[in-house]
């Protein structure tokens, strides 16, 4: 709104409802006990020593994270499900036409998150001192944005299928939003993880749209010169909150 910051106000209720969040026990029992996929011997190093830098990474005075040349936030991901499956069932019942315009945006915030903070890690001068400078090899840029989702608490994300330039399947044992919509949510949406989808269309976009050498300027201009290219065609083929057992998302040459 143009304000120099932000102000929230906070009221009593009228009507009082249940504080609804996941629980680490609720989540533990709807994740399946191993969930691997292909090159675990390449993704899951990284993860680890990624894991292990950001250990000892904290907040500045301005509550963000300043790691990798990209600013993150360290984020309640009850409260993005709260807002998305809220938004989406109140859409659902009394705007049922832009619902698939609110999916979309779901699913762009993903591809949107992947573009600045996988591809703005990867190009970061700490990830190549860490892991060495991305060459431009689609496979080699996917493992690392795997690494990059695990170690910040995504999921573990694992790669099932790749075929560079046609075809991408990644897959999660559980999301925290597949987890959300299978234990709180009464009856799971379909499209309600957006945001797993569109980072992994972004994963795709980062993997063949983007030139690593030399390194890149992940801007606004470069990801919107990205969304404007419409030849990847990406979809959840199952989800666990359809009880299916993960959450899978394929991204196809159109």
């Amino acid at each position: 709104m143009g304000a120099p910051a932000c102000r929230i106000a906070t009221t009593m209720a009228e009507d009082r409802f249940a504080t609804r969040g996941v629980l680490p026990i609720t989540a533990q029992e709807s994740l399946p006990s191993a969930h691997k996929g292909l090159l675990e011997n390449q993704i899951a190093p990284i993860a680890e020593g990624l894991r292990g830098f950001l250990g000892g990474v904290s907040g500045d005075d301005r509550g963000l994270v300043d790691a990798f040349g990209v600013l993150v936030t360290l984020h309640l991901a009850d409260y993005y499900n709260h807002a998305a499956n809220d938004a989406l069932a109140v859409l659902v019942a009394e705007k049922p036409a832009v619902v698939d315009v609110f999916r979309s945006l779901l699913e762009e915030s993903g591809t949107v998150c992947a573009f600045n903070t996988f591809g703005g890690i990867l190009a970061s001068p700490e990830w190549e001192g860490m892991v060495g400078a991305p060459t431009g090899d689609p496979t080699e840029v996917v493992v690392g944005c795997l690494a990059i989702a695990r170690a910040l608490g995504f999921g573990c994300w694992t790669l099932e299928e790749i075929i560079p330039g046609k075809r991408l399947v990644i897959a999660s044992g559980g999301t925290y939003e597949s987890i959300y919509a299978k234990t709180i949510v009464e009856r799971p949406l379909r499209g309600a993880s957006g945001l797993f989808v569109g980072a992994v269309s972004g994963i795709m976009r980062l993997a063949h749209d983007v030139v690593w050498t030399p390194r890149p300027e992940m801007s606004h201009e470069v990801y919107l010169r990205l969304a404007a290219d419409t030849r990847w065609r990406v979809e959840e083929t199952q989800s666990l909150a359809s009880d299916d057992d993960a959450d899978r998302v394929v991204v196809t040459l159109k």
